[in-house]
């Protein structure tokens, strides 16, 4: 008996806590589908993309490995002038039509890139995506951590940290592979995935992650 109590998880007596996998895989299923990790192989391995499929696209152009350090610096310099002041604005808004906003503008700057021939095409093209991450990466984070419950915190900044690092072991080789078959369908796929992620963010119903797993401890006590 001491061993067994030993083991159990503290709070965890009572039938109230007789079914935690059945709630933290709904919480974890919303959370992946919705609450800022959805693109699993989508939001992080696009961003690969900047540092595996873009440099090639740079250097198929005629433009060498300084004018790609150039543009990847602005996408750092716009970060770190304009990012401070946008997200003390965006905190108004509620978090969903920013995520939304954002995948979008970073879909449409990928997507754009398929016709970007120039380094002041490639530049407005750096330009849209890094909006669209400043829109939505800060507001990702504070929607996974609101939708959080508090003794599951760590497990839901654990499941969107596997999301990232899924995407960039993948997206960096599905990308190479895709670029070397044909460049366009790589940039013209990466803002397909886009609209995908944002349509699933924008149709899924309301309501948060913590209310899906607390739905589904209550199925799981009356059942």
């Amino acid at each position: 008996m001491a061993r067994r109590n030993w083991r159990r998880p503290h709070g965890a007596h009572g039938k109230s806590q007789a079914h935690p996998p059945l709630a933290f895989r709904a919480e974890t299923g919303v959370i992946w589908a919705r609450d800022g990790t959805c693109p699993v192989f989508d939001r992080p391995g696009r961003l690969a993309q900047t540092a595996s499929g873009f440099p090639l696209w740079v250097h198929a152009n005629g433009f060498n490995n300084a004018t790609y350090g150039v543009l990847i610096g602005f996408n750092g310099a716009i970060i770190v002038v304009v990012e401070i002041f946008l997200v003390s604005y965006l905190q108004q808004f509620r978090p969903r039509p920013l995520i939304i906003l954002g995948y979008l503008l970073i879909g449409a700057g990928f997507a754009a890139t398929a016709s970007a021939h120039s380094l002041p095409a490639l530049a407005l093209t750096v330009f849209v995506w890094t909006a669209g991450e400043m829109v939505s990466f800060p507001t990702s984070g504070v929607r996974v951590a609101n939708a959080s419950p508090r003794h599951l915190r760590g497990r839901y900044q654990g499941a969107w940290g596997l999301s990232w690092a899924i995407g960039w072991t993948v997206g960096p080789s599905a990308g190479g592979w895709i670029y070397q078959r044909n460049p366009s369908l790589l940039w013209l796929g990466c803002g397909l995935l886009a609209v995908m992620a944002a349509g699933l963010v924008a149709t899924l119903p309301e309501g948060s992650a913590r209310e899906v797993a607390e739905a589904a401890r209550d199925a799981g006590v009356s059942a």
